[in-house]
């Protein structure tokens, strides 16, 4: 990737040269008196391909490739996902995020050994790099490092949420990535009832089996992510009823603020109005921390 951006800024910087040398003699300027015109402009930035990543080194440059490449292949999923909803844990006979990322590097680079080129990327990402979130594995970087790129690049209104059951545990009970646009008061219903239940279950029923073999530690595991889950559950129970205890946006105000409509406007429940901007409808979640990650969103009249 860096070869190949170095190579098409070399044709790029030519290319504008070779412009500015034809511009010139169409307008029958000499070479005095051009030096005295460029002179008088001063240096020019150069002309780059990708000129955000101009001041980079390169260990920079690599990882930036490697972070877009990622979340672009995430977003795809996700809208290629017929409910937009898309589990990082292995719910409801659904493959986790990471198996259908792994399918997508694969198709991407079908001449690669897909072994080979995952411990390329991890290498990436492993490597301690200026400005970016170190990861040990594609897994963590999904769970610890998406959603911040993500909202970077969006700057701050994320088209892709990451939900979570805990903001400290490396990997939580529960953890799934939302589709802004299509998580409505159905797909929230449609998370509790088939996605975050089967998560339950199934880390109840291995719990039970850790019990029946022995393996007393794993049980009591298992038994904890269970109550984080179910715990998690009552918490999007109050933001699909709109529930509000305490001072008007406050950690436990599961509400859209929406401070432009009149009460008998506003919505009642989770029925988020994409029109009202994702910031707007992101902000019950983040301060109720429903996300991956504690995003300081400011207040709602402040968000659009």
């Amino acid at each position: 990737m860096l070869n190949r951006e170095s190579l098409l800024d070399a044709q790029l910087a030519k290319t504008y040269a070779h412009l500015n040398d034809e511009v010139y003699r169409l307008y029958g300027v000499n070479a005095q008196l051009r030096a005295k015109i460029e002179a008088a402009i001063g240096e020019r930035p150069p002309e780059l391909v990708w000129p955000q990543m101009e001041a980079k080194d390169g260990d920079q440059k690599r990882r930036e490739h490697v972070d877009r490449l990622l979340t672009y292949l995430v977003k795809q999923i996700l809208e290629e996902d017929e409910d937009h909803l898309v589990c990082l844990q292995r719910v409801a006979h659904e493959p986790p995020l990471i198996e259908r990322l792994r399918e997508k590097l694969a198709a991407c680079f079908p001449q690669q050994d897909p072994s080979a080129l995952e411990t390329e990327l991890v290498n990436e990402i492993r490597r301690k790099t200026r400005g970016y979130q170190r990861a040990e594995s594609l897994a963590e970087w999904l769970h610890d490092a998406f959603f911040r790129i993500h909202n970077a690049l969006y700057q701050q209104r994320p088209l892709l949420w990451h939900l979570a059951s805990s903001q400290t545990r490396t990997e939580p009970g529960f953890s799934c990535l939302v589709h802004a646009h299509h998580f409505d008061a159905d797909a929230l219903a449609k998370l509790r009832s088939v996605y975050v239940k089967d998560r339950i279950t199934v880390l109840r029923r291995e719990a039970a089996q850790a019990g029946q073999d022995g393996k007393a530690d794993l049980r009591l595991d298992l038994l904890a992510l269970a109550e984080e889950v179910e715990a998690y559950d009552a918490k999007l129970a109050q933001l699909q009823e709109g529930a509000h205890a305490g001072p008007e946006g406050g950690d436990r105000d599961y509400r859209i603020l929406t401070p432009w409509k009149s009460p008998a406007e506003r919505p009642k429940g989770w029925n988020p109005d994409i029109d009202d901007g994702i910031k707007v409808n992101l902000v019950p979640l983040a301060r109720t921390r429903l996300l991956r990650i504690n995003l300081s969103l400011g207040t709602p009249e402040n968000e659009e």
